[in-house]
């Protein structure tokens, strides 16, 4: 039986068909509305609210994770709605994230590897009955032709000249007349949320322009493992994920050609990076192996590839560049981030990067000798499992600050009225709660009769547990602050043990990398304050951004890098942290807060 579903996003309307039994979660990710969830439509957190009219009964997890006033005005989670009559859906897409796409400025060499070269062929005649290919060999020792670019030669007039674009005496592409100054790569890092491509002059090396979009797996669970779990119940479900990414990046790069006036054919390379279970579901290749003991990845090398066997619509006789992984759980977007930035040589002085998503990725050492282990912080520095959490979108508060006479101010993404709490102000809002002292060190919030009044006034209470009214309609609550404390206990742990490994004082370490997007907007004295960095090292702090996104650009222009890449794996030994005996030790010790500083309100 056909129903009909009348979907409202931003005053927009369209109709949508289903059938009886339909789930509503699915049905708007198919049609491409960007409704979170973050658990994968496990109706656990409580992220991909709708309001249905008629509404329907509520079920269990609405009524654990949504307020009655919102079960009043109809609100219901989209993953727990099955379509049995007709709808009118109003969502709120997150389409518009803030996508961090600026990277560190670095200098880098132009090396490219692929090379364009003008030739003009000697005119066939009777007497000289070499073919085309023949004669491309004789007098340029090229030794391979792709069979994309013998078709192209065959529609090129070999009286005129041509364009050969080339590798390592490989010819991969034939173009008529003079196209040398027209030469392009990519440069792809494929986040568990987001997704930023690059488009690269090769002639130049200048970037040429940039899209970014969410990643389009989200739809199948916000964290890796969520999506591993989903593969495991089909073959059918891998080559799901396989294609949502491969679309995403495609139908992305076809609005970047095109706002630049070029073809998808003109792309003739692309280097990529990502986490190692993203990468295998690049390559359609299962991460079950990753995702239990003993967490080992079917490949982790440098990868080569034909952008066909990847379906990927770049020049088919063009290549798909993977940089490797160190681990199962150190992927190739932490490599991109030590491309990205100048690794003293040491001895003496050390570099700690630290690159901060749904997990916690640690380095710390030289160039000669690296240390690097990742930590399951959880998503919750990415609005997941925190009860008013969200993404980087508008009306996300982004910056929380108590003043000196107990006013408090917040800063929301493009200025929007107050939605939820992203990342960074989370961790604002938590830094000011144990500044002020609403947390004792164990981060529980004290009695309200230990509070000044002014410090009551700014409390309230969400599902039978004190929350801090961070805003209207916005709190933040007892459990949020446990997995805020769950998450910086174990980026902070994850250091400690690196540096105990290593042998290393803070007074050793000459910089500490911050990558990604939380990275980017944490305020570091925040971040400190918290313990989820150490706070010795807060002046010492640089924020380089995608310093994923920018490594691959670096080893696109300049092929020498790759090299470098699987260098700097050699040099990296990987510390299990579960294997640590003095990990749990470290982990509970980091998870308390530091009593409220002497002097401040409260």
């Amino acid at each position: 039986m056909q129903y009909t579903v009348e979907v409202i996003d931003s005053g927009e309307k369209e109709i949508l068909k289903a059938s009886k039994g339909d789930n509503l979660l699915t049905l708007l990710h198919e049609h491409d509305y960007g409704v979170s969830a973050y658990c994968g439509g496990q109706g656990v957190c409580g992220k991909c609210t709708v309001v249905l009219q008629p509404a329907s009964e509520p079920t269990a997890n609405d009524c654990r994770v949504l307020s009655d006033e919102q079960l009043a005005q109809g609100v219901r989670l989209a993953c727990q709605v099955e379509i049995g009559q007709d709808l009118t859906v109003v969502v709120e897409s997150d389409l518009d994230i803030n996508i961090l796409t600026d990277g560190f400025d670095t200098e880098t060499h132009l090396n490219p590897a692929y090379e364009k070269r003008v030739v003009t062929l000697e005119t066939p005649t009777i007497e000289d009955q070499r073919d085309l290919w023949r004669r491309l060999q004789d007098e340029l020792a090229y030794q391979r032709i792709e069979v994309s670019a013998l078709r192209e030669l065959s529609d090129v007039d070999v009286a005129q000249p041509m364009t050969l674009t080339h590798q390592d005496g490989r010819v991969m592409r034939v173009e008529a007349g003079d196209t040398s100054s027209s030469l392009f790569g990519a440069a792809v890092d494929i986040g568990t949320t987001t997704i930023a491509i690059y488009l690269v002059d090769l002639v130049s090396g200048r970037e040429v322009g940039v899209h970014s979009l969410y990643n389009p797996q989200r739809r199948y669970g916000a964290d890796v493992i969520s999506r591993v779990n989903y593969t495991l119940e089909g073959s059918q479900r891998l080559q799901e994920l396989q294609s949502a990414v491969t679309e995403g990046i495609n139908d992305a790069l076809a609005e970047l050609t095109a706002s630049h006036g070029i073809g998808l054919d003109d792309i003739v390379t692309m280097t990529v990076v990502g986490n190692t279970l993203m990468l295998h579901a690049l390559l359609g290749i299962s991460g079950a192996s990753i995702a239990s003991a003993p967490y080992i990845p079917v490949f982790a090398g440098r990868q080569e590839l034909r952008p066909v066997d990847l379906g990927l619509r770049i020049h088919a006789g063009g290549t798909v560049a993977l940089l490797p992984s160190i681990s199962g759980y150190v992927g190739a977007d932490v490599v991109g981030d030590l491309l990205a930035v100048p690794l003293t040589d040491g001895p003496g002085t050390y570099d700690l990067v630290v690159d901060i998503g749904t997990n916690g990725e640690i380095v710390v050492g030289s160039r000669e000798s690296l240390l690097a282990c990742a930590t399951a912080a959880g998503p919750a520095f990415e609005g997941a499992n925190i009860t008013f959490g969200m993404a980087g979108i508008s009306g996300a508060i982004s910056q929380f600050a108590i003043s000196d006479n107990g006013e408090a101010s917040f800063t929301t993404i493009g200025g929007k009225p107050p939605k939820g709490l992203c990342g960074s102000g989370i961790v604002d809002v938590v830094a000011v709660l144990s500044r002020h002292g609403f947390l004792d060190g164990n981060g529980t919030f004290v009695k309200p009769e230990a509070m000044l009044p002014w410090q009551r006034e700014m409390m309230s209470e969400h599902k039978g547990q004190p929350a801090f009214m961070v805003a209207a309609d916005v709190l933040l609550t007892q459990k949020d602050v446990r997995e805020v404390q769950l998450a910086k206990g174990a980026v902070a742990a994850g250091i400690r043990i690196l540096l105990k490994e290593a042998g290393i004082s803070f007074d050793k370490i000459g910089h500490v990398y911050l990558a990604g997007g939380f990275g980017n907007y944490v305020d570091p004295a925040s971040a400190c304050l918290i313990g989820l960095l150490p706070a010795e090292l807060e002046q010492r702090i640089v924020r380089i951004g995608n310093g994923a996104g920018t490594g691959a650009k670096k080893a696109l222009v300049d092929r020498s890098l790759t090299a470098v890449a699987d260098e700097l794996c050699a040099r990296v030994r990987y510390i299990e942290l579960s294997t640590r005996l003095d990990f749990q030790t470290e982990f509970v010790e980091a998870m308390m807060f530091a009593p409220a500083m002497a002097g401040d309100i409260g």
